[in-house]
């Protein structure tokens, strides 16, 4: 019976798909977090590449005015006017199969609307049902026939030359998309603003976290928060440097303080300062293109480092994370090299206190796998002329994970050591090694029907860090994303 359901509702998903034909015209914010919308931010970043500016590619989500010249063979959801509401849905359908099971079927269903009541401001709000997540035993929210969810994404965008605020419920991300510090795997209640003055750019970032019980009191519950701001310079079209310092805070009855409000104090010396053992980062990150239509990318992030040698406190590891990354744009006819190699230590992101962790809803906030891993990508992406086809590519990925985890006990082993240096090995423990190589494939129907194939072979190492457990996994994805909207003239 759970098969035929499963059957009956894949072949519902394709056939709202087919109805799905229609026109779009183009609008303003592109939320960040929806690989529905992965497409127009890739194309940016490489006419980025082939055209410097001072555009700020590394404060996301973007303004739609800049996708206008660059996305016109991907429509994406956007109002009509400013006497018009837009009502819009996007329905994908991911379907994977590997060796040795049977295919599995996942559907998305996000609905919104959005409008634009005069050129300064912009709201959006959309809610998504998801089959994944209510399948998922980390997922903590609610689930109703197969599905999980709510409103994914609520918010309303005040945007002029010189200032950018949004204050809602969204997706951001510092850096690039796979950022340490912030990136657009959740979306958070809060507000967000970029000052901008000559080529100097202040960024703030407020959201409330999830709130988790009390380990003193299970009756109580520790309210949690993320504060965060940077301030960019772009020495040149082809150099930026951005630095970034971050908090976790929180604790029974915390509310929102006014020194995590100030975007231009040191938020480590106030919080040691005012005796609070909160969870602050610090760091930098930056893109410099030395020649055309070249870039090379770096992000370097500090959770603690010791510098005394007075306690054995004081002999805690080191936990930071470093990325680097390159693009060669055009490195042979409409042909695209890129490489990404990315580190992070064991125990960073993490505290002994639980509410001070780098997490949301037991997502990371920042680095794509945790913590103890490291990971390389090396990808080869073709851009044909062939309308119909956005792009295809060969990829290879090597992926280190340790043992660690964000949300491991704080065992603080060096603690125990009469002498002597603590050290540890990276990653810890036994360590599970994925070598993978695929093809991708990503094209269009018809103008709102697009098909992302991904097929390849996986070798893994220690599966689940238990020793000695291989195996060798050829794998295929098929994601079936469709878009159809409408607008309704108010006035």
């Amino acid at each position: 019976m759970k098969i035929l359901e499963s059957h009956f509702k894949s072949l519902f998903v394709l056939l709202l798909m087919a109805l799905s034909i229609t026109g779009v015209r183009a609008g303003e914010v592109v939320p960040a977090g929806i690989s529905f919308y992965d497409y127009a931010y890739e194309n940016l970043n490489r006419e980025g590449i082939l055209s410097p500016d001072f555009f700020d590619y590394q404060l996301g989500s973007y303004n739609l005015e800049e996708f206008l010249s660059y996305n016109y063979k991907y429509n994406i959801p956007v109002h009509k006017d400013r006497d018009h509401l837009m009502f819009f849905n996007i329905i994908e359908e991911k379907i994977s199969t590997e060796k040795n099971s049977s295919p599995i079927g996942r559907e998305y269903f996000r609905a919104g609307f959005s409008g634009k009541p005069n050129e300064k401001i912009y709201f959006y709000a959309n809610i998504l049902l998801d089959e994944s997540k209510a399948l998922d035993s980390s997922y903590t929210g609610k689930k109703w026939r197969g599905l999980a969810g709510g409103v994914e994404s609520g918010f309303i965008n005040y945007n002029t030359d010189i200032f950018d605020f949004t204050f809602g419920r969204f997706a951001s991300f510092w850096g690039n998309k796979n950022s340490l510090v912030l990136s657009a795997r959740n979306s958070m209640d809060g507000f967000a603003y970029t000052w901008k003055w000559g080529r100097l750019r202040l960024s703030y970032r407020l959201a409330r976290l999830d709130n988790i019980a009390s380990p003193e009191n299970s009756t109580l519950t520790e309210n949690r928060y993320f504060a965060a701001h940077r301030l960019d310079i772009h020495f040149k079209k082809n150099l930026r440097v951005g630095l970034f310092e971050t908090a976790v805070f929180g604790g029974v009855g915390r509310q929102i303080e006014l020194g995590y409000l100030n975007p231009i104090i040191f938020y480590h010396s106030t919080q040691l300062n005012e005796g609070t053992d909160d969870n602050t980062f610090l760091g930098f990150d930056f893109d410099f293109q030395p020649a055309d239509r070249f870039s090379f990318y770096g992000q370097f992030m500090v959770d603690d480092l010791q510098i005394d040698n007075s306690s054995n406190g004081d002999r805690e590891p080191a936990q930071y994370g470093i990325q680097f990354g390159t693009i060669w744009v055009n490195m042979l006819n409409r042909l695209d090299f890129s490489a990404e190699y990315s580190r992070v230590t064991n125990w960073t992101y993490n505290q002994a206190g639980q509410k001070n962790r780098y997490l949301f809803h037991n997502e990371p906030i920042g680095g794509l796998f945790g913590n103890d891993y490291d990971y390389l990508q090396l990808s080869f992406v073709k851009h044909p002329k062939n309308k119909r086809v956005l792009r295809s590519s060969l990829n290879f990925s090597f992926v280190r994970q340790g043992e660690g985890s964000v949300t491991a006990d704080w065992a603080a082993p060096w603690l125990a050591l009469n002498s002597g240096d603590y050290k540890e090995k990276f990653p810890t423990g036994v360590v599970q090694s994925t070598t993978a190589a695929y093809f991708g494939l990503k094209y269009l129907i018809f103008n709102n029907i697009s098909v992302h194939t991904k097929a390849g072979f996986r070798s893994v190492k220690n599966l689940q860090n238990i020793s000695g457990n291989k195996q060798e996994i050829p794998f295929v994805n098929i994601l079936f994303a469709s878009y159809f909207s409408t607008n309704i003239n108010i006035k």
